[in-house]
């Protein structure tokens, strides 16, 4: 089971995406109780707590933007949460098939053109995995 993922840079200029729509700051997650013996969840804590999002504020469109040239990474951070790509999902759902939540993401490219991969938000349920290599 997953946890968090967790990159390495491998030395070449990063992809940025700047997501379009969405309000991080309104989001919350569907189960905002605190665990026995741990802190409240605070929001650098939401998308990465094993629980479900809501879905109402999050993205749904991005572009890619920065100075990097290569393919968009089948996993990446963004901000407070992570995207993937759904060669990324499937195998992931091959192993634990429907127990972390993904949401589609559009993303489009520098001149507005959609990516010709599709991707989502991914919101790991538990476990940990680190990844240096793409999908």
């Amino acid at each position: 089971m997953i946890w968090m993922l967790a990159t390495e840079s491998t030395g070449t200029y990063s992809v940025n995406i700047d997501f379009l729509n969405g309000d991080w700051d309104k989001n919350t997650l569907e189960d905002m109780s605190v665990d026995i013996g741990r802190k409240p969840l605070m929001r650098a804590d939401y998308y990465q707590s094993g629980r479900r999002v809501k879905t109402d504020f999050l993205p749904t469109r991005a572009k890619r933007s920065g100075a990097g040239t290569q393919p968009i990474e089948d996993f990446k951070d963004v901000r407070l949460a992570q995207i993937c790509s759904s060669a990324f999902r499937d195998l992931v759902e091959k192993f634990d098939p429907r127990v972390h939540q993904f949401e589609p993401l559009k993303i489009l490219d520098r001149d507005g053109q959609p990516e010709k991969r599709d991707f989502s938000g991914f919101f790991p349920a538990f476990g940990f995995m680190r990844s240096t290599q793409t999908v």
